[in-house]
């Protein structure tokens, strides 16, 4: 995924169109997956790129076994912690390892699967702390959903979570519900 597009999708451009792009994007990494099987040998990141894209599907952490012997061994670390952190919806441990990842382009590759993570860990934190008097600091919840700013996360929890109280420092979850 460019960096362009990563800018269209968040900001919201009006040539863009995300499912057309994903559907390239596909596409591309597909046949790029295709030369190395044909060659045998290709840059390990365009592989390792592949196979985070995919990691919403259930043998992309398969393929990460088969392909070991492929990658550098922590870069191979790296991308099986990730996609089972992913399969165990490990937001933090996912994330800790996202940021160490070696490229830009490999992190860029995982885009698609961030919102998705982000909104179901949001879920479960508003389950765990859902009691009358547990409130969450807004600047935990930053740092675990690796978002750049508290604004952003509050702009996550009010579309995904229908909030009793308005936040400020803190989150309460008491009286929340989520929204569809």
């Amino acid at each position: 995924m460019t960096g362009r597009s990563l800018i269209c999708e968040t900001e919201s451009c009006r040539s863009y169109d995300k499912k057309l792009h994903m559907t390239q994007l596909e596409e591309c990494v597909t046949k790029w997956k295709t030369l190395y099987e044909k060659l045998g040998s290709v840059n390990t990141t365009i592989i390792a790129c592949y196979l985070l894209h995919n990691c919403r599907q259930s043998w992309s952490l398969q393929l990460c076994y088969e392909w070991k012997h492929v990658f550098p061994w922590h870069l191979w670390r790296d991308l099986t912690y990730v996609l089972l952190a992913w399969r165990m919806r490990n937001a933090i441990g996912f994330f800790r390892t996202w940021r160490k990842l070696d490229s830009d382009t490999m992190r860029s590759a995982l885009h698609p699967s961030l919102a998705e993570l982000r909104k179901d860990f949001l879920v479960s934190v508003s389950a765990a702390y859902r009691g009358r008097n547990l409130q969450m600091p807004v600047e935990v919840l930053t740092k675990w959903t690796n978002l750049s700013s508290d604004e952003e996360l509050l702009k996550l929890v009010e579309e995904n979570i229908a909030l009793a109280e308005k936040p400020t420092e803190t989150i309460s979850f008491f009286g929340s519900t989520l929204r569809a």
